[in-house]
């Protein structure tokens, strides 16, 4: 389901006076009520203790931001043994040192054969040898070892990450579900953030006008209602058409229109009153296509 601005249509006398004058007017729908274009439920990927909510109904919040954090002593206590573990290199200081030995131990007594035959009993060579093999399989195990430590700190990290709900956009908190110290299950909805990059604009129109629009048709938008000298005084946003209806009301012979627009700086929020007017050129085209 998404939110839309829905709007009362109050059509200029251009429709009263029919498409007649269609060249010089434009589709006017007057009483917008802005809503967001999209929302956002966020919910925790783990079943936890919320610790705590960092924001309120009506914030505004940046994408990346941390919104709410769940207890996770737990994972912290596990994560910092881990990050000493994977830290430690004693066992492959130790590993190297003794591969160190190994091999000169080994070297030590096939040189003295070379020098004295039969000084040390070729069974003792191979032993030797073995000895040198095994210390250096045993740098590759400590090094392996450490590298396993290493890959489960990182993999407590993600899973510490799933102990934070951070924003995955710019928007506005609608809806906080829970507070700290509450029971949140994994999945279950905790906070609903409005995106207002883009916001909707719905109203209905005679079905006759139906026909004369098209998706992807320009809008303009502006504030209607008591905004006094502030940025959204005289301001105009852009949009398109994004949907005509297919349905005709019974009762009013209406259809319903749809137009995305632009806020880009987050002027447009929810409940301010509007006023969509669809571009008199592309419409006016559209009539002059048809009459040819």
């Amino acid at each position: 389901m998404r939110p839309h601005i829905v709007c009362s249509a109050v059509l200029a006398t251009y429709f009263v006076g029919a498409i007649a004058s269609a060249e010089g007017g434009s589709l006017v729908i007057d009483r917008c009520r802005i809503e967001p274009w999209r929302t956002t439920t966020l919910s925790s990927a783990v079943n936890g203790v919320l610790q705590t909510i960092d924001v309120e109904e009506g914030d505004t919040v940046q994408a990346g931001s941390v919104l709410a954090r769940l207890d996770a002593k737990a994972v912290r206590a596990s994560l910092t043994y881990l990050a000493k573990q994977a830290e430690n290199d004693i066992d492959l200081r130790f590993a190297r040192k003794a591969a160190e030995l190994a091999e000169a131990e080994y070297l030590a007594a096939r040189e003295l054969n070379k020098e004295f035959a039969g000084a040390r009993p070729e069974f003792d060579l191979k032993k030797l040898r073995l000895a040198a093999e095994r210390s250096i399989l045993q740098i590759e195990q400590a090094e392996h070892a450490r590298h396993l430590a290493q890959l489960r700190v990182r993999e407590l990290e993600l899973t510490l990450a799933d102990y934070s709900i951070v924003a995955p956009r710019r928007g506005l908190v609608t809806k906080v579900e829970n507070r700290a110290g509450e029971f949140a299950r994994s999945g279950n909805a905790i906070i609903e953030i409005a995106e207002l990059d883009r916001v909707e604009v719905t109203g209905d129109v005679p079905a006759a006008v139906r026909y004369r629009l098209a998706v992807g048709t320009p809008v303009r938008f502006t504030v209607t209602g008591d905004v006094g000298d502030g940025p959204l005084r005289n301001r105009v946003f852009a949009g398109t058409l994004s949907l005509i209806g297919s349905r005709v009301e019974p009762v009013s012979q209406t259809v319903t229109i749809r137009a995305v627009v632009d806020n880009a700086d987050g002027l447009l929020l929810p409940g301010l009153d509007g006023r969509m007017i669809v571009d008199e050129q592309p419409f006016a085209n559209r009539r002059a296509a048809r009459r040819r």
